[in-house]
């Protein structure tokens, strides 16, 4: 049998091993302000921010990835392939980091074609470009927090669906 008793030369007194109550000046909750949050951020929305317009060689489209909870870029840079014709090309990320919000530039080249741009499909958000970068740099997107390790779920909307 174990107990914990209140220290003296001969312990015989068992200690009171009561709690304040939650919310209680001297709780946990009472002196601190620790949340804890393990929802899997997932995409919620990706949109496109420019005027619907016909675009050429050189024309830049902003596109966003809004997910449901912050997340963190963890070594990594993601990108978005884009439906745009014979070749299909990446939007790049440029901001967007312990955000609910990340932003990615499409610049339109020469022989792209699409008569309504979209990302090619559900796996279409990656966090590199190359799967050898992956394999080398093991990097991650991850929700937001003091030591972030819950990974996002990068999957997409179906193409063409309401988003």
């Amino acid at each position: 049998t174990s107990y914990v008793r209140a220290h003296s030369r001969d312990p015989v007194t068992d200690a009171l091993l009561f709690l304040p109550p939650p919310g209680a000046e001297k709780a946990l909750s009472g002196s601190a302000n620790i949340t804890i949050d393990t929802a899997r951020p997932v995409v919620e929305l990706v949109t496109a921010h420019n005027p619907n317009a016909v675009y050429g060689v050189g024309s830049e489209i902003n596109i966003s990835v809004a997910f449901s909870q912050p997340v963190t870029l963890v070594d990594a840079l993601p990108s978005l392939l884009m439906e745009t014709g014979v070749a299909d090309r990446y939007a790049e990320w440029y901001e967007g980091n312990n955000s609910k919000v990340l932003w990615f530039l499409y610049t339109v080249q020469r022989g792209d074609y699409t008569e309504a741009l979209d990302y090619k499909d559900t796996g279409s958000l990656v966090l590199y470009q190359d799967w050898r970068e992956a394999i080398t740099f093991e990097g991650a997107l991850r929700r937001t927090a003091t030591v972030p390790t819950q990974d996002a779920d990068l999957t997409l909307p179906e193409p063409g669906e309401a988003k």
